[in-house]
């Protein structure tokens, strides 16, 4: 239909669309509104960026759903909804005096209500239309009562896995009690792992928050019970989500590359140094890590691959760094990656970029001969201090593995390359977080470009041997005075002496100038 070319067209502005399926009412009838599946996650995020603030675009709750335990609330909220032997859909019934109520697109079932499988959706038969609405309160409630479980329960909780069905509420009580004991506890099927033998999850927080980091590190992979009251076993500890912190904060980090680069210099070429490259949309459901390593050695020698992560599902998001050996390599990799004309390029095709994160981190001595790090910093932490203020973070850090860390209290390395990791108290911050360092990188990249410009002008000023000179004054053509003996002439009372090195140029940007400095054209 028309409708559904129009859609597919808005929506390929954002990358391939795999599945589009509309919704449609009782009548069968478009409600203009669709589920659309992206061939890849970032090309999902850059869709729900793309509408923050009008919500024409969320994530599929339906997908959460689906995902139980393994999705980012880390409940069945299936089963909430539904209850055990579909006992919460028979109270609705009851309490809406509905002929019947159905619950479809749960592996791979349908109600044949028009929807397809793989969509959660509720089929109701009722005799009023006042009803729909009415059970559709009452569902919404029900999912309501799932999200507030998971702030109380689940959110800067402790995890506890590979526990066995013998364990009770009792047990994790006497495995806990080190460590300043029990302040809540919630137990969650994990259906996935049935058959694995760990059927059940423990979310448990503690009634001293400071014993959460001694529980994680004394439990996570250890043999636990004492063979009698709690029968031994091998948990699994940590933190929900893996980047929390103990006060309920949460670890958020984008890498620097991450960042839209608008005002990125492209007139600076890479030099011999740059070996390392920043790719997107890696083809994850066609290859596993492994595989993308043998791609990439195809190029030559690959010193490090790193995939990275999404902050609150840890799932990858199709971005990575490659580092290889040589330049040479870097370069017919990026070259190969690189369409002959922007008319050929395709948002979905894999695309790399020279690394921004490997040019910061070689200091002065990157292509732009500039100290990104002293700009994004401070020369005394002013700039952290800043973008903390503005981004309402309780703590915000600059990692990487070449940068000494000073602070004990900053988190731990995700990967070797430059990234940015915020402490935030609300997840409305970390959109706001972002921003700042979008806007932070694009003033110290235009200030970057306004110095390589002056550059070349002075450049130009230099080989054209005529013109104006720097400061704007005209230039003025002087007669050399004559020489004595085919020596030139010394000036009275001091000897002749040629200038030192340097004299007259400006200093190295991103210095201070000497002092005396008066050249003109340094900022």
């Amino acid at each position: 239909s028309r409708s559904e070319e129009a859609a597919r067209v808005w929506l390929g502005a954002f990358g391939e669309v795999a599945e589009l399926h509309f919704v449609l009412d009782a009548q069968l009838r478009a409600t203009g509104k669709a589920y659309a599946r992206f061939r890849h996650h970032p090309e999902a995020v850059a869709a729900v960026r793309s509408s923050e603030g009008s919500q024409q675009i969320t994530w599929s709750e339906s997908e959460r759903a689906l995902r139980g335990t393994k999705g980012p609330y880390g409940l069945d909220v299936i089963r909430r909804l539904v209850g055990e032997g579909s006992a919460h859909l028979q109270e609705v019934v009851s309490a809406s005096g509905l002929s019947s109520l159905a619950i479809g697109g749960i592996g791979g079932s349908s109600t044949g209500s028009g929807t397809e499988a793989g969509h959660v959706h509720f089929v109701m038969r009722c005799e009023h239309p006042s009803q729909v609405e009415q059970v559709r309160g009452m569902l919404a409630a029900e999912l309501a009562k799932a999200h507030d479980s998971y702030k109380r329960e689940v959110h800067g909780s402790l995890v506890l896995r590979g526990f066995p069905a013998s364990w009770s509420e009792k047990g994790l009580k006497f495995v806990f009690a080190p460590f300043g004991g029990l302040a809540s506890v919630a137990l969650e099927e994990d259906r996935a792992s049935v058959e694995a033998g760990a059927s059940r999850i423990a979310y448990v927080k503690l009634r001293n928050d400071g014993g959460m980091e001694k529980a994680v590190t004394n439990l996570h992979q250890t043999k636990v019970g004492d063979g009698d009251l709690v029968e031994e076993c091998v948990v699994e500890c940590q933190r929900w989500p893996a980047r929390s912190w103990s006060d309920g904060c949460v670890r958020v980090g984008f890498f620097i590359d991450q960042l839209p680069m608008h005002r990125r210099p492209l007139e600076s070429e890479p030099g011999p140094e740059d070996r390392e490259l920043f790719v997107q949309n890696l083809p994850l459901a066609d290859m596993n890590p492994q595989q993308l390593q043998e791609y990439f050695e195809g190029f030559g020698e690959v010193e490090d691959l790193h995939l990275i992560k999404a902050t609150f599902t840890e799932e990858l998001t199709g971005e990575g760094y490659v580092r290889f050996k040589n330049h040479r390599d870097a370069v017919r990799c990026i070259e190969a990656l690189t369409p002959s004309s922007p008319q050929d390029a395709d948002p979905s095709d894999l695309m790399g970029s020279w690394s921004e994160s490997e040019r910061i981190l070689q200091r002065k001595g990157n292509c732009y001969r500039f100290n990104l790090i002293t700009e994004l910093v401070g020369m005394d932490g002013s700039g952290l201090a800043k973008l903390k203020q503005e981004a309402k973070l309780k703590g915000v850090w600059i990692l990487s593995e070449s940068l000494q860390q000073k602070d004990r209290a900053a988190p731990p390395l995700a990967a070797r390359q430059l990234q940015f990791v915020g402490k935030v108290t609300e997840e409305a911050n970390v959109k706001l977080f972002r921003e700042q360092l979008e806007r932070t990188l694009e003033d110290i990249h235009t200030k970057i470009a306004d110095r390589l410009e002056k550059r070349k002008r002075k450049a130009a000023a230099a080989a054209d041997g005529g013109g104006t000179p720097d400061n704007g004054a005209p230039r003025v053509a002087v007669a050399e005075a004559p020489r004595v003996n085919g020596q030139p002439p010394q000036p009275a009372g001091s000897a002749w002496m040629a200038p030192p090195p340097g004299w007259g140029q400006p200093p190295p940007l991103g210095s201070a100038p000497p002092t005396g400095y008066w050249g003109g054209g340094w900022q």
